[in-house]
């Protein structure tokens, strides 16, 4: 408890601040020399000056280098060299015995680095350079302390003990010197396993091994610093000047030896010469980059401009190759949209590809069999959403500036926007097909209720009504078989059958709240139909109406209800005459499809508006004047299509009549007659 107080209470040091203020390590001027005086070799090439230095002779320079392994690698992105010179700044010159602490520093970095690399190869590591980068910055901490304060540090090597430079690291600093260059490396986005190596290079306790990311990794690292340890640049023991006795340890140093020439920081560096050199290495890559630069962005703004703009993800890919082949230099592209984190759109275009069709090449318009010179993923909102493909010559400028230049960045927001339009677009048919499933759920439960009141209604009122009803009829029936007056015949008729209607609205309110369930059994279709036509022949003259009939007679016998059947069909045709006028024509026919019979019914009547269509079939509304009924025929055809299985389908022009049609299933055992 006592530990960590004092740790919190001296977090604010100023010394421990500036070091965890550093924005990098510096560079070695000799590194900034080799880098300019390549890049002077490509001054006409803007490729050269922009692709990342990869020279042979200059790989054991860079090596040595704390400060350019961060530059290069901490980074999300690859940056060009010219860019880490202009950028970085440089050593400065420190005092005599600082300065002899900086080169042991050094050298015990680099014979860390070369250790773990030596183990990392026997171990047959995947990488085992990336292994010697962790080594080289192991002491990350020890780095940073040099570049902020090198008395500081050289005060540091002058306590002989580890307890005690760990009080004099805490009072200082506020922390430690591996939690310092922990806290650094997450900072500059070092890989995990540099973290891990800055923070437990001298720490092998298993419970701290375990809680590193690459357990197995981290202790090649730890092996490098202790071999490292055992060379004449040990920094735990800055006593031990010999040799080591082992012939490995003997041939380390001479590795050693061999990359580490010269100091550390050269003796005739400047700041004025920093300065010009970092100048010039920003002058070269704004040379490099503006005169290509301005031609693809050019052609990028063209091709946003010309590109559809309800494009979708798919349809876009060959948008965004065509824009990339006219480019200079491009000889192919190809652009693939990542089917599989691609949410998929709806439309029957982007269905049909479920891949992008993004090789666009320059004629002819084949893809290039060849591996690309340069491949690359779009991120949208953090996540790869497409791979971009080029086929171009080795030192084109396209390359640098899809490393360094603002390209990516801005390919990543065309495609951001083409994502998100996309996503908006689905997010707003998905609210709206929501909104109509809702509408539909609610209109169902509506109809329900109204069904269920109805069927309430209709029970109360038959059981109320329809005695009453039938005395009336009794009665004047009776009285009319007494052979009264004319005057008094003709009354008694009309109540007789006024009677009668009032007793058919009970009942069809009663079938449509609660139509009985269909007994199915082997029937012909057609036959209800002509029964219809026979029973309602009297209501048809009556009219002077003029039926058109044409019955399919060789339809399949279908399972199904034929006394609902009937009624179907009379209710349909008697619709049919009620809504025709005197002297007009209705047609019935019946058809045969693959899966179904059709029942067509047309009248010549004045047809409906949309505002009717929409409650055609509503048992409690009608739009006959008053005193002719409830109009419950349509109702109570629906409801017995809904009971066989059916559809009932219309349409209607206002003043050109109305079609009604029922669409009745044939089922798989229907046989032909």
């Amino acid at each position: 408890m006592s530990r960590a107080v004092s740790v919190l209470g001296s977090m604010d040091t100023d010394l421990g601040r500036r070091m965890l203020g550093l924005a990098l390590l510096p560079l070695r001027p000799a590194t900034a020399r080799a880098v300019l005086d390549r890049a002077s070799d490509a001054a006409e090439d803007d490729a050269g000056l922009t692709a990342p230095v990869s020279h042979r002779s200059l790989d054991r320079l860079f090596e040595v280098d704390p400060g350019w392994a961060i530059a290069r690698h901490a980074t999300s992105h690859a940056p060009a060299a010219l860019e880490i010179v202009a950028e970085t700044s440089w050593w400065s010159a420190a005092p005599a015995k600082p300065g002899a602490l900086l080169e042991r520093l050094w050298r015990n970095s680099v014979a860390t680095a070369l250790a773990a690399r030596g183990l990392a190869r026997e171990a047959g590591d995947r990488d085992p350079d990336e292994i010697a980068r962790a080594g080289l910055l192991a002491r990350l901490g020890w780095w940073a302390a040099a570049v902020v304060d090198p008395a500081w540090l050289e005060n540091w090597s002058r306590v002989s003990s580890a307890e005690a430079r760990r009080k004099l690291e805490i009072a200082d600093l506020g922390l430690e010197l591996c939690e310092l260059g922990r806290r650094l490396a997450v900072c500059w986005g070092c890989s995990r396993l540099v973290v891990d190596a800055a923070w437990l290079h001298a720490d092998t306790r298993p419970e701290f091994l375990a809680a590193a990311a690459e357990p197995d990794r981290l202790l090649l690292v730890q092996r490098g610093v202790r071999i490292a340890e055992e060379t004449p640049w040990g920094l735990e023991d800055a006593s031990r000047e010999g040799m080591p006795s082992d012939p490995r340890g003997r041939i380390l140093v001479a590795e050693v030896q061999a990359r580490c020439t010269g100091s550390f920081i050269a003796g005739d560096a400047s700041s004025f010469e920093e300065r010009t050199t970092r100048r010039c290495a920003r002058l070269r890559l704004e040379l490099a980059v503006e005169r290509p630069a301005r031609g693809r962005a050019m052609c990028l703004l063209n091709a946003m401009a010309q590109a559809p703009a309800d494009v979708v993800p798919d349809e876009w890919a060959p948008w965004a190759a065509l824009a990339l082949c006219e480019q200079e230099g491009v000889h192919a592209a190809q652009v693939d949209w990542l089917a599989e984190l691609h949410d998929h759109d709806e439309s029957p275009k982007a269905a049909e590809r479920n891949h992008s069709l993004g090789v666009v090449p320059a004629p002819p318009a084949v893809k290039d069999e060849r591996p690309p010179s340069f491949e690359t993923m779009l991120f949208v909102h953090g996540r790869p959403r497409a791979v971009v493909k080029l086929w171009c010559d080795p030192r084109s400028a396209v390359l640098g500036e899809w490393t360094v230049g603002p390209t990516r960045s801005a390919w990543e927001h065309w495609a951001t926007l083409v994502h998100d339009k996309s996503a908006v677009e689905r997010r707003l048919q998905t609210v709206a097909s929501g909104f109509r499933s809702a509408n539909e759920s609610e209109q169902t439960r509506l109809a329900r209720l109204k069904y269920e009141a109805l069927a309430e209604f209709a029970a109360g009122a038959g059981h109320e009504l329809n005695n009453p009803l039938a005395v009336i009829m009794g009665r004047a029936q009776i009285l009319l078989s007494s052979g009264p007056a004319p005057d008094a015949a003709r009354s008694l008729r009309l109540i007789v059958e006024q009677a009668a209607r009032a007793h058919r609205m009970l009942r069809d309110l009663m079938f449509i709240a609660r139509p009985p369930a269909p007994r199915l059994r082997e029937c012909r279709a057609a036959e209800s139909l002509r029964n219809a036509a026979r029973d309602l022949a009297g209501e048809i003259k009556a009219k002077d109406l003029r039926l058109v009939a044409e019955y399919d007679e060789s339809e399949p016998v279908v399972s199904s209800d034929p006394d609902a059947l009937d009624h179907l069909a009379v209710s349909l045709l008697r619709n049919a005459i009620e809504a025709t006028p005197p002297g007009g024509v209705i047609e019935v026919r019946s058809s045969t499809g693959a899966e179904e019979i059709v029942w067509h019914f047309a009248d010549s009547g004045r047809g409906f508006t949309t505002a009717e269509a929409a409650r055609l079939l509503d048992p409690f509304y009608c739009g006959r004047q008053a005193g002719r009924g409830l109009g419950l025929g349509l109702p109570r055809a629906a409801r017995i299509t809904e009971s066989l299985g059916a559809r009932l389908r219309w349409s209607s022009n206002p003043g050109s009549g109305a079609l009604f049609q029922v669409y009745l299933p044939i089922e798989n055992g229907a046989r032909t007659a």
